[in-house]
């Protein structure tokens, strides 16, 4: 029974997160965004909605696995005494670490793409005539 009720919450937060990342990256975030004013701000829009899609998944990711944690390791009934010490687990604490900075290393590259998008698009010089007066 414990085994189902643990299964069935690993499976709600696999779904929840595939949700989470699909209302992110396909909703209409316009209510979030200013009006569009430029050519640009349809990458700038991309951009953002990905990292809305990213942001959510974490988000879904560490409270499942909160959840998880809270429920499967909770304090039995009778029990009074302290948990096992635990040492630290070399391997789950590089994978810790390199989950987010492969995540921001792939967010600066994707950036920086659509950075060098927006400056190569070619635009229109502004002209602007000023007439500068002395004591007029």
């Amino acid at each position: 029974m414990r085994e189902r009720s643990i299964f069935v919450i690993i499976v709600l937060t696999i779904v929840l997160i595939g949700i989470g990342f699909f209302v992110a990256t396909q909703a209409d975030l316009s209510f979030l965004l200013p009006e569009e004013a430029s050519a640009q701000s349809v990458l700038i829009d991309g951009l953002f909605r990905l990292l809305m899609g990213i942001a959510i998944v974490v988000f879904l990711l560490v409270e499942g696995v909160l959840l998880y944690t809270v429920i499967r390791f909770r304090r039995k009934p009778g029990e009074e005494g302290d948990g096992k010490p635990i040492h630290g687990n070399n391997t789950l604490e590089i994978v810790w670490t390199l989950i987010p900075a492969v995540i921001v290393a792939v967010i600066g590259v994707y950036s920086y793409q659509i950075l060098t998008s927006i400056e190569e698009q070619p635009r229109d010089p502004l002209v602007v005539q000023i007439v500068g007066r002395q004591f007029a």
